[in-house]
């Protein structure tokens, strides 16, 4: 590669990895700093989806108090987590999220170059070396429509932004004007129907790998449709706690599964970077 990634200074230790594979998929230069290599799977028909979330000791998400609500607060900002999140970035044609994510992130673009400008150049180079030639499209799920129309990714003419949201959403948001290109989806009576979505994604807007960042809610949805392939989990060692003053969101919100049908999550490989540890699971569904 012309520009070689430098990481975070230091480069992920591989604990197991149980993923067959045929041959290295990413440069030598990643795997130089991720070893065990990242192979995605691919499917007929559907997109391949996965998620990254960043957890506390106890399964927490954030504090939710204000100052320190994002997840920057869990991994204690952690370059090496930083550095992932965008590395994760860079293979998405796509990157979803609920409104409340987004509304926490209004400055951001959402790009591997945005979260870790550092190395912008490896990460463009890296998103051309698998045929990537725009940035990942936003899709933001919302069931009233009401999005900031002043965030900072829809002030890009570069940018593209799927809203999927209610009809009603719908009617509201498509009053509004932005230099990106901003699409809106009516696909559903009060929420965007998960599966309904991410098929319009792969038929209409040809996403193959869909990127899942947040939050709870959108997680546990994913989960319960079925919908989410893998996962790239940062365990934290910081411990967050909840009680009934504080609500501490946790992994997964609003959903209760039953214990013969709840999801189950199958650890295929984990590394580790100083105190932070990165497991990949499969999902699997009953």
């Amino acid at each position: 590669m012309e520009h070689v990634p430098n990481g975070p200074g230091e480069a992920w230790e591989l604990l197991f990895n149980d993923v067959p594979s045929d041959g290295p998929e990413l440069p030598e230069e990643y795997l130089a700093l991720y070893p065990g290599d990242w192979h995605i799977p691919q499917f007929e028909g559907r997109p391949y989806i996965y998620t990254d979330f960043a957890i506390s000791r106890d399964g927490r998400i954030t504090y939710n108090e204000e100052g320190y609500v994002g997840g920057s607060d869990i991994t204690q900002t952690n370059e090496a987590d930083w550095w992932f999140m965008a590395f994760l970035r860079t293979r998405a044609d796509a990157i979803m999220n609920g409104i409340g994510t987004v509304t926490l992130e209004v400055g951001t673009l959402w790009t591997a170059e945005d979260l870790y400008p550092k190395e912008a150049e490896s990460f463009k180079e890296l998103r051309r070396y698998f045929g990537y030639t725009k940035p990942p499209i936003l899709t933001i799920l919302s069931h009233d429509g009401r999005l900031n129309f002043e965030a900072a990714t829809l002030q890009r003419e570069d940018m593209h932004v799927v809203l999927a949201t209610s009809h009603e959403g719908a009617a509201y948001a498509r009053d509004f004007q932005v230099p990106a290109q901003l699409d809106v989806h009516a696909l559903g009576d009060n929420n965007a129907d998960l599966k309904r979505t991410v098929d319009m994604l792969y038929s209409d807007y040809g996403v193959r790998n869909l990127l899942s960042e947040g939050g709870s809610t959108v997680q546990a949805g994913l989960l319960n449709e079925g919908l989410i392939d893998e996962e790239f989990v940062t365990w934290c060692p910081s411990f967050v706690g909840r009680n009934n003053d504080k609500f501490r969101p946790s992994y997964t919100e609003g959903v209760a599964w039953h214990p013969t049908t709840a999801p189950y999550s199958k650890p295929i490989c984990l590394h580790r970077n100083g105190d932070l540890l990165y497991l990949r699971t499969q999902c699997r569904y009953v």
